[in-house]
């Protein structure tokens, strides 16, 4: 049996995490396969103090918590204190492969910092320097310098929209030397292997995104027959380059034919004022009353699997606004379910089916397009059921669990193939 050390970004024994929803399912693949034992080592954001927790999980599943970045430098490597503590505990693993998910965390620093014999692979999730490019999304250097906040001006601009652009790129800028400094990198989009292997003299692998076995699980959607017709969109929160204005903008001119349509919000969107809010979410708040659609418009915070799918088969179809997608799971979940997607042509979304087969596309930006997408669908059911069933039958194919799980194994053997050569 291969023993992997995952260093991921979540909480695998706390079932109730929000981030990487993707990565419980892998797990939980892997490890009902009886061929892998995985370790993981991951941060708990919420607790300032403390040790690093060893948590013994019912399935057998070791994990290790490190506590969150106060005990970190400037750089984001560890005080030397908790630098041999987690230098030690890999020992003590002994681990055959380290898997840490994602160039963007800390963790892909910390083992350059250890300098480790173990061979290691990176996976892709996030690439900031991408992001860096349309972090503003579709607003110009004019909207930009309208939404200085008090809070942009009493922090010097350290919050402002160009500071986290800035903040980007300089990220950015640290995960391309990361990317060329390692020799197995995993991706998930054909998108992702373009882009990085202008940094990157690795070996590149294709592993497949593991979906919630909840969507592979339920019903088949069919067209609502709702008192009026709803659509759902999703972020994780207000990100300029998720361009959440395209979905607001685009509702207000559907609403002109169809008053009674409703956005159903998912995502940590709290649009309860304060004076220290940034700028751009300050700016979504008063579009909402600028386009006269608050009443409109159904925030819902972060919701389970379960509560998604009941929703998104009430609606006529999910919307992304986003600029640039790595992959974007929550797409692939409503594909899965047979949801009508219209999406932006950005980045990996491409990849999940084709325009006018299996998702209606629109360039990102274009929320005339999005509404006329949108007035579509509502007016042809006959089209919004054509576009589920070959959504349904393409991703329910791309991403069974299998096909999934074997094509991690497979990744993983090879590495250990490579290294015993």
């Amino acid at each position: 049996m291969i023993k992997i050390l995952w260093m991921s970004p979540v909480v695998l024994s706390n079932s109730n995490n929000s981030t990487g929803s993707w990565l419980y399912s892998m797990h939980k693949l892997l490890v009902e396969s009886k061929q892998v034992c995985v370790v993981n080592m991951t941060i708990d954001w919420s607790r300032r103090t403390g040790g690093i927790k060893h948590i013994i999980m019912d399935d057998g599943t070791e994990e290790y918590i490190l506590p969150n970045f106060v005990h970190l430098k400037r750089n984001k490597i560890p005080l030397f204190i908790y630098l041999k503590r987690i230098e030690n505990i890999i020992k003590v693993i002994n681990a055959d492969i380290i898997h840490i998910w994602g160039v963007e965390t800390y963790f892909s620093k910390l083992v350059f910092k250890l300098k480790l014999t173990i061979p290691t692979l990176l996976e892709i999730q996030g690439l900031k320097y991408e992001y860096a490019d349309v972090y503003r999304g579709d607003l110009t250097l004019m909207d930009s310098l309208k939404l200085l906040s008090f809070k942009d001006l009493i922090t010097l601009g350290k919050l402002s929209l160009f500071q986290k652009e800035k903040e980007f790129r300089k990220q950015g800028y640290y995960d391309k030397i990361a990317i060329s400094n390692f020799k197995y990198i995993s991706t998930q989009s054909q998108w992702v292997r373009d882009v990085i292997q202008l940094y990157s003299n690795g070996i590149i692998y294709q592993t497949k995104m593991s979906i919630r076995q909840e969507f592979l699980d339920a019903s088949f959607w069919t067209y609502p027959q709702e008192p009026c017709p709803l659509f759902y969109f999703s972020a994780s929160s207000a990100i300029p380059y998720k361009c959440v204005q395209t979905a607001f903008k685009a509702l207000a001119l559907v609403k002109l034919k169809y008053p009674n349509v409703r956005l159903k919000v998912a995502g940590q969107f709290n649009f309860v004022t304060r004076w220290n809010d940034s700028g751009y979410k300050k700016y979504l708040y008063l579009l909402l009353d600028k386009l006269k659609i608050k009443d409109s418009v159904d925030f819902l915070g972060n919701l389970t699997a379960e509560e998604i799918i009941d929703i998104q088969k009430k609606c006529v179809a999910v919307i992304q606004t986003s600029f640039i997608e790595t992959y974007s799971l929550a797409n692939a979940e409503a594909l899965c379910l047979g949801t009508p997607l219209i999406s932006t042509f950005a980045g990996a979304i491409p990849e999940l089916g084709k325009d006018r087969e299996s998702i209606l596309f629109y360039q990102p930006g274009d929320y005339r397009i999005c509404a006329a997408r949108m007035i579509e669908l509502i007016e042809n059911p006959v089209l919004a059921d054509t576009l589920s069933r070959n959504a349904v039958s393409f991703n329910r194919h791309k991403h069974n669990p299998n096909d999934v799980l074997q094509c991690q194994l497979n990744i993983y053997h090879d590495i250990m193939n490579r290294e015993h050569v």
